[in-house]
């Protein structure tokens, strides 16, 4: 038995061994290399020991880097992962990590959230002074550590589930939900122009009033800027590429192109943050490192250091906020309007979106070939009723009916700051379980008649798919949808009616 091993709780070692299982990344740790269990106080004085200046460029440009790439597997993530243990890990610790790595017994080293955290770090507790040669021991074990006490916060007494749920509502908020040019697309058609053309209706909103009390700007200008300042460093897939697209410059300089003084400082104060602003923002989160915030970042992607460079802390959280960020900050001011502000603006919203996705699943089946459309007005008329179906769509493709429900529910920030199982199943009950029964109900209205899809006969229903189609970014895999009923409708009869 090896060393490491004798100190290692089974509990970590059946983790270990559940993670693997699920097919999730496993990540090279301290403890993997040698080193001791660090506390949270002692991974602080680790970046005390940093300057803020070296630090932080180096931890941001990794981001950019690990972020851009795609991988097709776990072997592909391995090979980029050895590559930057190779430049970036002093011995011994480079040597061993690399080793787990190349065996297959672990699959990364560096990853997002734990670079946030350790930025941080580095901007709460590291010196001030000008850039220079970096500790790359120091900021080894910040990093290392760091991902021990991750692992090791994630309360091995927990249930898999609920430890599955925290590390999902950790890590959703910084995941790309889509390609950012369809995203970009889609959210300038729901809150422009479906949005202006719906002026002057019953349960609309002027969301470009809305949204320039809140910033001062206009939504199809913030949107803009947001890309404006995204793009330049959006996808490097080297450090030469990080380099070359000026990453120590680029993001300043495009400061001093704003032709109007007023709009820069607007575009600046919902984007970008000094490091004093940031670090006491930091310092107001007293929670444990493996619960730590990263509303910060998302608030604010962009930092200005004390030497005057600009650098972002991630792509996808640049984006994030530029793109879904409009929704948020039109839901902060709707939040000031009034009692009722916040549930007029998501149900006209929510209509929006029903539209949208109407119109754009209407277009995409319009050819018959793959699937026949059925919208929640053909449901009405041919059902001869006039109450709305408990679904908004259905789609029909060989004996398969697809039944839509939209929602354009979330979960609170409090939920995903937290990591809290518990608040996670408040909001799933409040605004997803309704949902989910109302789509069993859904099938067992087509089922019995109450409803009536045309095109879709009951005998020739071999099978139901019931679809939430939701707005925003939901975690996919099974712990987070076992708290939904457990109840289901009867098959449909191959003969007759359900």
């Amino acid at each position: 038995m090896s060393s490491l091993r004798l100190w290692l709780p089974e509990s970590y070692r059946r983790r270990e061994e559940e993670v693997r299982a699920r097919g999730a990344v496993v990540a090279v740790t301290g403890r993997d290399v040698g080193l001791a269990p660090m506390t949270d106080e002692e991974v602080r004085d680790l970046a005390a020991g940093l300057v803020v200046e070296t630090a932080l460029p180096l931890l941001a440009g990794l981001a950019l880097v690990l972020g851009s790439v795609s991988h097709q597997d776990h072997a592909e993530l391995r090979a980029d992962q050895v590559r930057a243990a190779r430049a970036l890990l002093p011995p011994p610790y480079r040597q061993r990590a690399i080793g787990y790595l190349e065996a297959g017994r672990r699959d990364m080293v560096f990853n997002q959230e734990q670079l946030l955290v350790a930025m941080r770090l580095v901007i709460e507790h590291g010196q001030p002074g000008p850039s220079g040669q970096v500790d790359q021991m120091r900021l080894a074990r910040l990093l290392l550590g760091l991902t021990d006490i991750m692992v090791s916060g994630e309360e091995f007494n927990a249930s898999a589930e609920d430890a599955a749920v925290s590390l999902a509502l950790r890590r959703v908020g910084l995941a790309r939900a889509e390609q950012a040019r369809y995203e970009l697309a889609r959210w300038y058609d729901l809150l422009i122009t479906r949005a202006r053309a719906a002026a002057g209706t019953e349960g609309s909103m002027d969301l470009d009033r809305l949204f320039r009390a809140r910033t001062g700007l206009a939504i199809e200008d913030f949107l803009g800027i947001a890309w404006f300042h995204a793009a330049p460093l959006r996808s490097p897939h080297s450090p030469a590429e990080l380099t070359g697209a000026g990453f120590h410059t680029v993001l300043a300089q495009l400061q001093l192109k704003y032709r109007d003084p007023d709009t820069a400082a607007a575009a600046a104060r919902l984007l970008i943050a000094d490091v004093p602003t940031q670090r006491a923002r930091f310092r107001r989160d007293t929670a444990s490192l493996h619960r730590s915030s990263l509303r910060p970042f998302w608030e604010y992607p962009y930092v200005r250091l004390d030497s005057g460079r600009i650098l972002p802390f991630s792509s996808g959280l640049a984006l994030n906020r530029g793109i879904r960020g409009v929704y948020h900050l039109l839901i902060d001011q709707a939040g000031l309007t009034g009692v009722t502000g916040v549930n007029d603006l998501t149900s006209f919203i929510g209509r929006l979106h029903e539209e949208y996705l109407t119109d754009l699943l209407g277009r995409a089946l319009s050819s018959g070939r793959h699937g026949t459309f059925v919208s929640e007005a053909d449901v009405m008329a041919a059902s001869r009723r006039t109450d709305k179906p408990p679904f908004d769509a259905a789609i029909i493709a060989d004996g398969t009916l697809v039944l839509i429900e939209m929602l354009t529910a979330t979960l609170r920030l409090a939920t995903f700051e937290s990591c809290d199982p518990a608040l996670y199943q408040r909001d799933f009950d409040r605004d997803f379980k309704k949902k989910v029964r109302q789509l069993v109900r859904a099938v067992e209205g087509v089922g019995n008649g109450t409803w009536t899809i045309p095109g879709a006969e009951p005998a020739s229903v071999r099978r139901v798919v019931p679809v939430l189609a939701s707005l925003h970014p939901f975690p996919l895999f099974g712990p987070m949808w076992t708290r939904s009923p457990r109840h289901s409708p009867r098959r449909p009869s191959a003969t007759g009616p359900w």
